[in-house]
């Protein structure tokens, strides 16, 4: 929730893209209801590969990677786990 900046453009790869997720910010936010408000999906709580991606997304942009780098390092290392959710890439 803190940097839908960053997992907007992040794609998940457990397979939730058939649930509807287009994005990793998907697996733990169903919808903000006010600014500052969360509905939480409990989905990306309980699942490994959705928490993986979220922890290295925030590690990576934490050591100062761009947006794109980050895309790019979680696609090489999450891709073999499952299909990707149909997330565009970063603009920048």
């Amino acid at each position: 929730m803190a940097h839908p900046e960053i997992l907007h453009y992040i794609p998940c790869f457990c397979g939730c893209g058939r649930e509807g997720h287009r994005d990793n910010y998907d697996c733990f936010v169903r919808e903000q209801t006010v600014p500052g408000t969360y509905l939480l999906d409990p989905h990306g709580l309980t699942c490994g590969v959705c928490v993986g991606v979220a922890l290295d997304s925030k590690a990576l942009l934490a050591q100062g990677f761009a947006r794109k780098e980050i895309r790019s390092a979680i696609d090489a290392k999450w891709a073999s786990a499952g299909p990707p959710t149909p997330t565009p890439l970063p603009p920048d």
